[in-house]
């Protein structure tokens, strides 16, 4: 049977706002899928559909960010036991502490059909009650939850969204409100904080990821020269998701259509805006992606459409695209690849050494020192 630890403060009011006080003392952690028949058509729910693809990819995406490897056996033997409710919805999840030596997760679905249930649930889409009980089970607590922990800074309920709005499901699956912006939206000219976004979350979010790593240890991960792309399509995108990416030079991509933003700095565990991360998305608002704190990711690409494009303290490579784009840099010693005329570069004083490549006349503006004409793509 597995046993327990207590867990210590981590000294962030951030990710102490999701620690439960307790975590399993093994590395390595079984899980299996209860045998049951809910819509009683005569075949093991577990059996209709991915559902056992469904969760064996949750728990891979949670094990590439943590120090814990997560092994299939039978129900009878898991000490995370994964079983389906007939009741359309909701869930429950115990989690490590003194009463527990194994757990039982459960998630409503429509009863009449659970390989109906099965095509319409995928990560990004539904998915995130299950992430949200998964993590239960890890010991996470209620971002509202105060007989556990601290609450996550500015919940008094499981309605407030929160300091810096950090209380929405891209940053923590552990809440009880929704997926909606903490930035202001900057495809409006209003101001629109908090606006409702189009898909869910499809993986745990940087507060949900930092707040594991204190409690388990932070696993290496996409050491290499990685890219990640999102488009204007849910199922492509996995929704909103959040990358945990441990070295090599990265790039964040936009492959859609529509104007996007793609923003490379991690989250920053503070009580503020951008604590939970900097949204890249599309105008539609259809997923993208959110980067854990500590997470370097060093080069952006846009598309056609006027994107918005911010770098962080790294040495950046910012290309908007076609369009007329606006290319802002931070610290770090960036370049610009400029191939239109109404594209924008900003840098702010003291903020490195920057280096503009344009295919079309351009002239440098304040703090960017640096440019080199080049020839216009075919």
């Amino acid at each position: 049977m597995a046993t327990y630890k207590r867990v210590a403060s981590s000294k962030n009011a951030v990710t102490d706002g999701v620690i439960g006080g307790y975590a399993w003392t093994s590395k390595t952690l079984t899980f299996g899928f209860t045998k049951q028949d809910i819509d009683k058509n005569g075949v093991d729910d577990f059996a209709e559909g991915d559902w056992k693809g469904f969760y064996r990819e949750m728990f891979a995406d949670i094990a590439a960010c943590i120090n814990v490897t997560f092994r299939e056996t039978a129900a009878a033997n898991a000490t995370l036991k994964q079983t389906l409710l007939d009741t359309g919805g909701g869930g429950f999840s115990g989690g490590p502490g003194p009463t527990e030596d194994t757990v039982t997760t459960a998630v409503g679905i429509d009863p009449k059909s659970v390989k109906a249930a099965a095509d319409i649930i995928r990560l990004g889409t539904f998915s995130d009650v299950w992430l949200h009980e998964i993590a239960h089970s890890l010991g996470l607590k209620h971002t509202h939850d105060s007989l556990a922990g601290p609450t996550l800074p500015g919940v008094a309920d499981e309605d407030d969204k929160g300091t810096g709005l950090l209380n929405s499901s891209i940053y923590s699956v552990m809440g009880y409100t929704y997926a909606f912006w903490g930035e202001d939206n900057p495809f409006t000219s209003a101001k629109d904080f908090g606006a409702t976004l189009n898909a869910q979350p499809g993986s745990l979010g940087a507060i949900d990821i930092a707040a594991l790593q204190h409690m388990y240890g932070a696993r290496a991960h996409n050491t290499g020269n990685d890219l990640y792309r999102f488009s204007d399509d849910v199922d492509f995108n996995r929704g909103y998701t959040t990358l945990w990416d441990t070295g090599g030079n990265d790039t964040i991509a936009y492959t859609g259509t529509s104007r996007a933003k793609i923003d490379l700095r991690a989250a920053t565990l503070k009580a503020e805006i951008g604590g939970g991360g900097w949204l890249s998305t599309s105008e539609t608002l259809t997923g993208g992606f959110t980067i854990a704190n500590s997470v370097v990711i060093e080069n952006a690409k846009g598309g056609a459409a006027a994107d918005i494009l911010i770098g962080n303290a790294a040495g950046n490579v910012l290309d908007g695209g076609r369009g007329a784009d606006q290319l802002q840099g931070l610290t770090g010693n960036d370049t610009y690849i400029v191939d239109n005329s109404g594209d924008r570069v900003s840098e702010a004083a003291s903020a490195g050494t920057d280096l503009v490549k344009s295919s079309v006349s351009f002239t440098l503006g304040a703090n960017v020192e640096n440019l080199l004409r080049r020839a216009p793509s075919a």
